[in-house]
């Protein structure tokens, strides 16, 4: 689903990219200079950050000292942004980091995290500590991102490819996610203040992807203000209903860039999509991490496959 794209550029083509048209970033010598330019795209991307002062990934490890609030005076043009409270949620986000650098070199990484303890330094080219933590606290920290295009990860993440091409939506639209999947479940269908068609369903906005502008910002602001208003656990109702309200790009990501399940990976076929970003409950469960209610939502699913299975015994006796 596409609202008001925008025209322009080519008669609206987009010319299709190839692999090489992504190479990696090298670095020589501890000043970090640049030996291989990368590709147009990319170089929009790095360009502005200030290599010798240690705005990349090869600048050494991030400062953990005081509440450090990002330098937007000249922010970097692309990067990725994880919020993560508490110290499980924080490693998790770690993990989910190192995919990132894995995939995409030369791609800057930031989080915010009331746990800078838990953060492994190598992953992240900045760390910004949250003193008012709580368990939605992306909603209070996106508009303070120093990137001009970033890209918001939740911490039960893997990225399998480069995520550079993506920053590229950005030229012709404000923002980007992808569809949540359970869409008919009672919690993801609940109306917040206007009824809205079901065709307009909630965006999960665990992979979520906007750039710097004025109706961003005031978009996010807004979020934030509703969120913590209108009562709800789960950020995306109100997401939804502001988004549609809003004058504002929107570019519904293909579902390969938001996998929640594995049972879309054993369907697919090869010429129908790959997955590009994971979304799996299973990663925070790799380290222990739990949000509110979640461990009686596992007995709850235990119990499910249980009771399941013995009826579905006691019916082949």
């Amino acid at each position: 689903m596409v609202r008001e794209p925008p025209t322009g550029g080519n008669g609206g083509t987009v010319t299709p990219r190839s692999a090489t048209d992504y190479p990696p970033l090298t670095f020589r010598s501890e000043q970090t200079v640049i030996g291989v330019l990368p590709s147009p795209l990319v170089r929009r991307c790095l360009e502005g950050c200030d290599w010798k002062s240690g705005r990349g990934k090869a600048a050494g490890p991030a400062s953990h000292q005081g509440t450090k609030m990002p330098d937007v005076s000249s922010p970097a043009k692309c990067g990725v942004l994880y919020v993560a409270t508490g110290t499980s949620f924080t490693k998790a986000a770690v993990a989910s980091a190192k995919s990132v650098r894995q995939h995409s070199p030369g791609v800057e990484v930031d989080i915010f995290t009331d746990e800078p303890s838990a953060v492994d330094p190598a992953q992240f080219d900045h760390v910004h500590v949250i003193p008012d933590p709580h368990r939605r606290s992306k909603v209070d920290y996106l508009d303070k991102t120093r990137f001009d295009r970033t890209l918001y990860l939740d911490t039960d993440t893997r990225v399998l490819v480069d995520v550079r091409p993506v920053f590229e939506i950005l030229d012709r639209f404000d923002v980007a996610a992808a569809h949540g999947h359970l869409r008919n479940r009672g919690k993801d269908i609940t109306v917040w203040r206007e009824k809205i068609p079901p065709s307009f369903p909630q965006v999960n906005s665990g992979v979520f992807l906007y750039k710097r502008s004025e109706a961003v910002w005031k978009f996010l602001e807004n979020w934030r203000v509703a969120f913590h208003s209108a009562g709800f656990s789960k950020d995306q109702v109100t997401l939804r209903e502001l988004l549609w309200l809003s004058d504002l790009r929107v570019l519904i990501l293909p579902p390969e860039y938001n996998v929640r399940y594995r049972k879309y990976l054993d369907v697919w076929g090869a010429e129908e999509a790959s997955a590009k970003i994971l979304h799996y409950k299973r990663f925070h469960d790799e380290v222990g991490a739990v949000d509110s209610g979640g461990r009686w939502r596992g007995a709850r699913s235990l119990y499910k496959r249980l009771r399941s299975s013995v009826i579905s015994k006691r019916i082949s006796e």
